[in-house]
């Protein structure tokens, strides 16, 4: 009779880095189902038969869940106990926290006498250390060199250390550029990339690696939220948490209960528009209204301005309803290095496309730095929308004062505005209105809590329109505006 060759149980164990990692930590280490869903995936991206370029992966999981353990800790072991002429590059957002991992990873092979591999007794500093045949492991921060040493598996395990780093446009930089020029520059030919985080906002590392060129392997995204969604990759029933062991469904709920938006980035890897780190923390898809430029005949019009040369003037077309206390933002105006000039022609061709002014004085909003004259012609900005304004036959009043109310009032206002602390809204934009969707959506706070305004074509439609909403209604009450209370 034939029989079925039979490979050696310590073969067996090796396939997997979680059926390995209990294995070697002789039980100590759980394979929960979806860390061995992961390593799974992991032990696939290392199969030339299945990736002969290596793999691409990224996981979004929630902190607190082992995801360091096995990819810091037990996936190096176990690459390098298959393998000694392996090289493995494990990076944090620290080089301590890498360091550390290096030296538990380091120990295991010096103390473990379930493991095949050794190490060369003239190299065994925690974050870089060698086998006999060549292979060894290397530790780093994000921002840190690691010259000098190729790897067949880079690893990037938390890459923000806080949430000062995630919201730091400066940090992203630093990340991004780091992990271009150094990190990706140390992969082997058909080496594998493995990069894990709990998601933190939009824009974040996760987001901006799946937006980049990649080198013909693609970037394989995990999601895996703290609470099961229909069709979960693990098989769970909607509602069902990640590691009940650890979290369970309640304690995922009552956090759920005291921060939605952190809730949803971090636990669902799921982040929304807004949320913790976002400008407009206030804004979601609910402020968006295809009737949001339903004028009405008996409300005056706003216009308001923030003047640029690069990438141009900002426009925007609102109407504020007292009665109903509602913001409609119906319009916005601008083009690349639009001049003020151009955009108040496109302002009086508007009013021709809805058939000639119909609405009380227009009122006009914006930065109060445009009262200053021009020491070429002695003329301001407002000087020259109240000559272009008046040639048109549109009766206005200029609402700009003297200096612009400090940054986090007028974004206060905005916020409040998008939806106060009742839950109501009170601001409804139109769909076209693009730059000022984006602003919303994008902005973000730097890491000194002001307004990040490194990139060039985001935050002034939103600046415009944060002119208008304070002088209408500033946090703490609505300010009723004489008429001519700032001139024509």
């Amino acid at each position: 009779m034939n029989h079925a060759p039979t490979l050696d149980p310590e073969i067996l164990v090796r396939i997997s880095p979680a059926s390995f990692a209990a294995f070697a930590s002789r039980g100590a280490w759980k394979p929960y189902p979806y860390l061995t869903y992961i390593a799974n995936l992991i032990a696939d991206a290392h199969d030339p038969a299945k990736f002969p370029r290596g793999g691409r992966l990224i996981f979004n999981m929630a902190p607190r869940h082992g995801k360091s353990e096995l990819l810091s800790k037990w996936l190096p072991i176990w690459l390098l106990d298959r393998d000694p002429y392996h090289k493995v590059i494990c990076c944090s957002h620290g080089a301590e926290l890498a360091e550390s991992f290096g030296r538990v990873v380091r120990n295991e092979f010096a103390n473990n006498g379930m493991l095949w591999t050794t190490l060369r007794d003239d190299s065994k500093a925690a974050n870089r250390w060698n086998t006999p045949e060549g292979g060894g492991m290397v530790t780093g921060g994000v921002g840190t060199g690691i010259t000098g040493f190729g790897g067949d598996t880079l690893i990037l395990d938390d890459p923000y250390g806080t949430t000062a780093d995630a919201r730091s446009a400066t940090y992203h930089r630093k990340l991004t550029e780091w992990f271009k020029a150094t990190f990706r520059m140390r992969l082997e030919p058909n080496g594998t990339i493995i990069v894990c985080h709990h998601r933190w906002g939009t824009g974040d590392l996760t987001d901006w690696l799946l937006s980049q060129p990649h080198d013909g392997v693609p970037w394989k995204l995990i999601r895996l939220p703290g609470l099961a969604e229909p069709g979960d990759p693990l098989g769970r029933a909607p509602g069902e948490a990640l590691c009940p062991d650890r979290y369970d469904a309640q304690a995922l709920l009552a956090m759920q209960a005291a921060d939605k938006s952190t809730f949803a980035a971090m636990i669902q890897q799921a982040p929304t528009e807004g949320g913790a780190g976002a400008v407009y923390d206030t804004f979601d898809a609910a402020c968006l209204d295809p009737d949001a430029d339903a004028f009405s005949p008996s409300l005056p019009l706003a216009l308001c301005f923030d003047y640029n040369i690069n990438p141009g003037m900002h426009g925007l077309i609102g109407q504020y309803d007292p009665r109903q206390d509602v913001f409609r933002v119906g319009h916005e105006i601008h083009e690349e290095r639009m001049s003020l000039a151009a955009s108040l022609d496109a302002f009086v061709q508007w009013v021709h496309r809805q058939g000639g002014w119909k609405w009380g004085p227009l009122q006009v909003y914006g930065d109060a730095s445009g009262r200053a004259s021009s020491i070429i012609t002695g003329e301001s900005s407002y000087d020259r929308i109240r000559a272009r304004l008046t040639a048109a036959g549109i009766k206005f009043t200029i609402c700009v004062p003297a200096s612009n109310p400090p940054v986090a009032d007028r974004v206060a206002a905005v916020n409040d505005a998008l939806k106060d602390a009742t839950g109501t809204r009170r601001m409804f934009v139109h769909p076209r209105c693009e730059r000022l969707i984006t602003d919303f959506r994008k902005m973000t706070m730097d890491e000194y809590g002001d307004i990040n305004k490194t990139q060039r074509r985001i935050s002034h439609a939103s600046d415009a329109l944060g002119y208008w909403v304070y002088e209408v209604r500033p946090v703490g009450g609505r300010l009723t505006m004489p008429p001519g209370r700032f001139g024509v």
